[in-house]
């Protein structure tokens, strides 16, 4: 069981991730409150006994009691994936708001979580915890810039990045179902950089639990295989349509290594992917 001095925990995008993460930390036990932008998805987080609060970003506002979600937070957990739309910055928009206009000053902790897309693909790259960020896609910079917000600004309470992998569920949601039967698939030869969303959230716990934030944690199981062999396997074992790649003299990709967060935490992934 996670350790009292958790307090309460703040959930900011109770999506796919954060709601799974909301109801292991209820099943600890812990205090927790959330925010969706959906008024159906609010009164279903209500249901799973969090303070639940609607709260939604626009171009120049926030729309929502953020004030309220924020009271009383020992910790904040930022899990909003930004829009892939090139040029929409709303959710950096949201977040400086935040920072700088909403009081922090009693919370603890804040944890953003984040994306390996801000590393570039490349030939036999691999990126570690302390690699410095360098993706060059208007995408890549946008990640780079909201890690920023966390990873150079002085806070009065630690604060703290966790990149993850591409999130998967066994038994749910995979990228495997849009890739079969495709053809002229890119980059068979890259390696693949998946979490499963069980360890996602175990990981978190772990981060939570620890007594002092690195600035960067990983996210990855590792274990990496080329997209080729893994994909095709995967269908293989699902019944699905195998994918079909091409077949170039080099292959653009990279390899994230999560093997320092492992040492941090003493954490071991262990939920295949």
């Amino acid at each position: 069981m996670a350790p009292k001095t958790i307090g309460t925990v703040g959930i900011l995008g109770c999506g796919w991730l954060g709601k799974a993460l909301a109801v292991r930390l209820l099943n600890h036990n812990i205090n927790v409150k959330g925010t969706t932008t959906s008024i159906d998805k609010l009164k279903e987080l209500q249901n799973l006994g969090l303070s639940a609060y609607q709260v939604e970003f626009s171009d120049n506002q926030i729309i929502g009691d953020l004030d309220k979600f924020l009271e009383d937070l020992e910790t904040l957990i930022i899990s909003i994936p930004p829009k892939h739309q090139e040029g929409d910055e709303t959710l950096y928009k949201a977040l400086m708001r935040i920072l700088k206009i909403h009081n922090l000053k009693h919370i603890k902790r804040i944890l953003y979580v984040s994306s390996t897309g801000v590393f570039e693909d490349g030939e036999d790259c691999t990126y570690d915890e302390d690699s410095k960020s360098n993706a060059s896609s208007a995408k890549g910079q946008y990640l780079i810039q909201l890690e920023e917000l966390f990873a150079f600004r002085n806070f009065n309470t630690d604060a703290s990045v966790l990149r993850l992998g591409g999130l998967i569920k066994n038994g749910g949601r995979h990228p495997v179902y849009y890739l079969a039967g495709k053809t002229g698939i890119a980059n068979p030869d890259a390696p693949v950089n998946l979490i499963e969303q069980n360890d996602a959230v175990e990981l978190i716990i772990a981060i939570l639990r620890t007594e002092k934030l690195q600035p960067v944690y990983h996210g990855v199981y590792p274990w990496h295989p080329s997209r080729k062999e893994y994909y095709s396997q995967k269908a293989i074992d699902l019944e699905l349509q195998l994918p079909e790649f091409k077949n170039p003299q080099k292959s653009s990709g990279k390899r994230i290594s999560s093997e320092k967060t492992s040492r941090y935490l003493n954490f071991t992934f262990s939920s295949k992917i």
